[in-house]
């Protein structure tokens, strides 16, 4: 007689077991703004007529907390600024042509992540990225008058993020936060004539700002905590084709102690600052490179201390004319600084070989 169990004996045991296994909840929110609209362009006639400016881009707000979930995720981005109508064209080709309307602002973006849970594993990711400003109209055309001129960029929207996770007992928390202001909008272009001369661009916009509302934490009893902040300057816009318009500057970002975290376990702390990049120019005034400096400094009793603090200033704006000087790229500072009475300490041991590049 055989003594192998039935088939449908096995199968409830896989099922019995299967259901004993943990089950874990997550959170998710993702929030994007609207874009703007458009200008409308200006019709053709005796001047032609402007275009009309961009609408401002919707704000986007994205929040995961106040739940059970071990697991919590934020991810806003703000809407793009509505772009500005092209100029018209002048009819007859002696009248002048129309200019081009202004881009409008971005919409802001706002990102919480927060977790607390009793025991377990915590982890909280907030990311935030500004609105990108609208591009200024280009300018109408003209055979034989004045040529219209371009609109101008708006500036990138600002972006702030908030982020925390707290657990108690062995349990590890992870946070990450990351946030980058809103791209400036680029100049319109000049309109053109037939005899090849032009009318001015428009200036570009600005970096939006990058923002931590309050500062980035991690907690647990004495499971292992790792915090990250990620903080990008928005890049200034820039003039592309023909003019003397400015280009945008780019978003400075200084941090102080903005990272935070407590256990009796391994404890890791990450503070990186970008500057936001110039925009380009052709012949006019090139906007300013953001400078980065970021400070970190922590004093605990765990079994292990790394403190990371990364600074990298903004590229400077290239020089699209023929003849002329590049801008120069921003200046950058970090320093980080480890104390720690129950174990070793480090102090950017995750930066071989820089810790600051400008």
């Amino acid at each position: 007689m055989s003594s192998r169990l039935p088939r449908f004996a096995v199968a409830t045991a896989i099922i019995l077991t299967a259901g004993l296994l943990p089950v874990t909840y997550a959170a998710t929110s993702s929030v994007t703004g609207v874009a703007g609209t458009s200008g409308t362009a200006g019709t053709s006639g005796n001047p032609g007529g402007n275009g009309t400016n961009g609408t401002v881009g919707g704000a986007a707000v994205a929040t995961a907390s106040g739940n059970p979930d071990t697991t919590n995720s934020a991810t806003a981005t703000g809407g793009a600024g509505g772009n500005g109508g092209a100029g018209g064209t002048a009819s007859p080709g002696t009248a002048a042509g129309g200019n081009g309307g202004d881009g409008a602002e971005g919409g802001t973006a706002t990102a919480t992540a927060e977790t607390s849970i009793a025991s377990g594993t915590a982890s909280a990711t907030a990311t935030a990225t500004g609105g990108r400003g609208g591009n200024g109209g280009n300018g109408g055309f003209s055979a034989q008058g004045q040529a219209g001129d371009g609109g101008n960029g708006a500036d990138g929207a600002d972006a702030t993020v908030n982020a925390s996770a707290v657990t108690a007992g062995g349990g590890g928390a992870t946070v990450t936060a990351t946030v980058t202001g809103g791209v400036g909008g680029n100049s319109g272009a000049p309109g053109g004539t037939s005899s090849g001369t032009v009318g001015d661009s428009g200036n570009a916009g600005d970096g939006g700002s990058a923002m931590l509302g309050s500062t980035i934490t991690g907690q647990s009893d004495s499971g292992s905590v790792s915090v990250t902040a990620n903080v990008n300057g928005g890049r200034g816009g820039s003039v592309i084709t023909g003019g003397s318009g400015t280009s945008g500057s780019g978003t400075a970002v200084s941090l102080t102690d903005m990272v935070d975290g407590s256990t009796t376990g391994n404890l890791t702390l990450r503070q990186n600052v970008t500057g936001g990049e110039a925009g380009d120019a052709f012949s006019g005034t090139l906007g300013t490179a953001g400078t980065a400096s970021s400070t970190l400094s922590k004093t605990t009793a765990s079994s292990l201390l790394s403190v990371n603090a990364s600074a990298t200033g903004g590229r400077g704006g290239n020089r699209t004319h023929s003849s002329g000087v590049a801008g120069a790229g921003a200046q950058a500072t970090a320093s980080a600084t480890a104390n720690n009475s129950a174990g070793e300490a480090r102090a950017n041991w995750d930066f071989l070989t820089w810790d600051a590049v400008g």
